[in-house]
């Protein structure tokens, strides 16, 4: 008798313990399906006010081009000093949006004013690219949104002959770096119009 009470409690202790392993293992994984739909959540209300505050730029910049393509441009295309102005206007609207100065860029490199349309372009495409990997967000201490520069890295080489990918998380700051690296080894207003058609932004 005695040993059947002990492999009942026996049992009932181990049941126990494998109620609240069970209970412990759900709730981590609810923890972490919450976070990763935060996260997910938090990058699509990202991607509604990042496109908004880089479409401006991206529209006058597909119009200039337009323009120019219905000319005729080949390797030896350069924006008229009108277009260079303007366009360079809306690229410091744009980068100010993000936190970004005149003098933030040319820190960063930049050293003409078409330096700056370029790294106002290839930028622009980096920022419609958030991160939707939760892993890689997670990855992220600051709490700075992540973006993507792998989803235009065969853009970049294309237009560029640069490689350009990045693993982890790319912030707003690491992003101005990336493009920095970029622009200084290439012909701005080819490289420009190589790297729109590129990314089908002429569709």
């Amino acid at each position: 008798m005695k040993r059947n009470v002990k492999k009942i409690l026996q049992l009932s202790a181990g049941t126990v313990i494998a109620v609240i392993i069970t209970s412990f293992s759900i709730a981590c994984s609810n923890e972490d399906d919450n976070l990763d739909l935060q996260l997910i959540e938090k990058q699509n209300e990202q991607k509604e006010v990042l496109n908004e505050e880089t479409a401006e730029f991206k529209s006058n910049l597909l119009s200039v081009l337009k323009q120019e393509k219905k000319k005729g441009y080949g390797n030896d295309f350069s924006f008229s000093e009108e277009n260079v102005a303007y366009l360079k206007e809306k690229g410091l609207k744009m980068f100010k949006s993000h936190g970004f100065t005149e003098d933030n860029l040319k820190s960063a490199g930049a050293k003409t004013d078409e330096d700056i349309i370029a790294m106002a372009t290839i930028f622009t495409a980096i920022m419609e690219h958030p991160a939707d990997i939760p892993r890689v967000m997670k990855r992220n201490e600051s709490n700075e949104p992540c973006y993507d520069s792998n989803a235009i890295a065969d853009c970049i080489l294309r237009a560029t002959g640069i490689k350009a990918f990045v693993t982890g998380c790319l912030t707003k700051a690491a992003a101005l770096k990336l493009v920095a690296k970029i622009v200084p080894y290439v012909g701005a207003a080819v490289m420009i119009a190589d790297f729109a058609n590129c990314m089908g932004w002429f569709d």
